[in-house]
């Protein structure tokens, strides 16, 4: 359901939901198959699955808790570049967040990242990459190592460049996403 409401826009295997959903069915039939034989071995052995997954849930369910009440930087990012997106569907965003990509309703041909080739590696190079694409915003992900914005600029709050503007700048600590609009007037690059 949290992905069909895009509020969880990635689910990936390595999670192992897909197996699960799938292995639902399979599992209530293996159940319902062996409480109908007399065999007490296989009961014993459904019982004790069923309580090491009671088990297994209790565990998760404390981290379901704190993953819904912790604030989501990334669908606040998302909501405003979607709010853009309807002002302006032309608009090109660099992201190495794919969440914020998802979540934004935008389509992906209008999203840069770094794992397309020729992103460059240092500042100016970046800089002019960004203006030379017509690219309107970069969001910088909190915790991504290969995001080439995140190591260009990890933190813009603290170390402005004069072509990014805040929209919704990182925390003074520097543990959230942020969004940055690029200015359009030609700035002298990083030094």
């Amino acid at each position: 359901m949290a992905y069909l409401t895009k509020q969880q826009s990635d689910i990936w295997n390595r999670y192992g939901l897909l197996s699960f959903a799938i292995g639902l069915p399979v599992l209530a039939y293996s159940a319902q198959r062996v409480f109908n034989s007399s065999s007490p071995l296989a009961k014993s052995g459904v019982v004790i699955a069923l309580v090491a997954g009671l088990v297994q849930f209790n565990t998760q369910a404390l981290d379901l808790a704190r993953f819904v009440w912790t604030y989501d930087r990334s669908q606040e990012i998302a909501s405003y570049l979607r709010k853009e997106y309807a002002a302006d569907p032309a608009i090109k965003v660099f992201c190495d967040h794919p969440e914020v990509r998802v979540a934004s309703g935008i389509p992906r041909e209008q999203f840069y990242d770094s794992s397309q080739g020729g992103t460059p590696k240092d500042k100016a190079a970046f800089i002019e990459f960004v203006r030379t694409n017509g690219i309107k915003f970069l969001v910088v992900p909190w915790e991504s190592e290969t995001s080439t914005a995140r190591q260009l600029f990890p933190n813009l709050t603290k170390d402005p460049v004069a072509v990014f503007e805040d929209v919704i700048p990182v925390a003074s600590d520097g543990s959230f996403d942020s969004l940055y609009r690029v200015r359009s007037e030609k700035l002298s690059p990083p030094g």
